[in-house]
């Protein structure tokens, strides 16, 4: 699961079809969950992290001149339930990321200050 993007509803319910792109930054660990953060559009005069910015075309959900990997929302999520949604069709299997991109992700991480310390151990622990 490692490097999969999917879209994940985002919006309102009344608004199904407002997604956010879901980079997978993990394998499954012991249990049974994976890592994700999710991607935003970088929006003028509203914050953004700049540790990880995505340019349009880096990925083919990416349409916006310049996106960020929001780490603040990152979370461990269990990997049969994103399976489960993918086979259901609330959530949009995207494919691998690029390892050049995927590795800008993580590179990222080192630098910003707002994923959770939490993920950081879980991650650290995997490299091992």
């Amino acid at each position: 699961m490692k490097r999969a993007t999917l879209l994940v509803p985002s919006g309102p319910i009344a608004d199904p079809s407002k997604r956010h792109l879901w980079i997978v930054v993990s394998n499954i660990n012991s249990n049974q969950k994976v890592i994700w953060f999710p991607v935003c559009s970088v929006k003028q005069g509203r914050y953004h992290d700049p540790s990880c910015i995505l340019t349009k075309g880096e990925h083919p959900f990416l349409t916006k001149a310049s996106s960020w990997v929001d780490y603040n929302f990152g979370m461990e999520f269990s990997a049969s339930e994103i399976k489960k949604k993918v086979k259901s069709g609330d959530y949009e299997f995207k494919g691998p990321i690029d390892v050049e991109v995927f590795d800008r992700v993580i590179a990222g991480m080192s630098k910003s200050t707002r994923v959770p310390m939490r993920l950081k151990n879980l991650l650290d622990a995997e490299k091992g």
